[in-house]
C-alpha cells in the first residue's frame, strides 16, 4: 500500500500527477469543500443531465439511502485519468440510480480508481510512453 490513499479519512487533500517522459500532468482536489458535503448539495454540481434525474428521485421518491463521493475514474481502453462526482441512490422499492461515465476520448466506459497505486502504475494516456508519477500533494479548502 503506497503513501498516496484515495480515501484518506479525512476531507480535502489533493495530489499532482505527471509522465515521466512528456509534459502530461494533471491535479486532483480529493474530498469535499464546505459547499459539496452534502448529498443534495453533491447532485447540484453535477451536469444536467444527472442533476434532473437525482433531484426527481430525491423530490419525488422515497429515498432509502444515498452514496456520493468524487473518485478518480480510468479508461482502460484509452489511458485516459479524470475526475468526476458520483453518486448513487436507493429508493422506493430497491431501485437504484447511479452515476457512469463514458470516456471523453474514446467513449468507453470509465472506471472508478480505488488507490493511488493504481494510478501510478499506468502508461501516460498523452505519450503512452511514460509512466504516471505523484508530482505533488497538498491539503485545499
Amino acid at each position: 500500500m503506497g503513501a498516496y490513499m484515495l480515501d484518506v479519512g479525512y476531507n480535502c487533500n489533493g495530489f499532482e500527477i505527471g509522465c515521466s517522459n512528456c509534459s502530461y500532468n494533471k491535479k486532483f482536489f480529493m474530498g469535499f469543500s464546505v459547499f459539496d458535503y452534502r448529498f443534495e448539495d453533491h447532485v447540484s454540481f453535477m451536469e444536467d443531465e444527472d442533476k434532473t434525474r437525482f433531484c426527481e428521485i430525491l423530490t419525488n421518491h422515497k429515498v432509502q439511502s444515498t452514496k456520493f463521493d468524487k473518485p478518480i475514474y480510468r479508461c482502460a481502453e484509452c489511458g485516459v485519468v479524470e475526475m468526476q462526482r458520483y453518486a448513487l441512490v436507493v429508493y422506493d422499492d430497491g431501485s437504484v440510480l447511479e452515476t457512469r461515465f463514458d470516456c471523453p476520448r474514446c467513449g468507453d466506459r470509465m472506471q472508478i480508481v480505488n488507490h493511488v497505486d493504481d494510478i501510478i502504475s499506468l502508461t501516460c494516456p498523452e505519450c503512452r510512453n511514460g509512466r504516471i508519477k505523484i508530482t505533488d500533494a497538498m491539503l485545499w479548502d
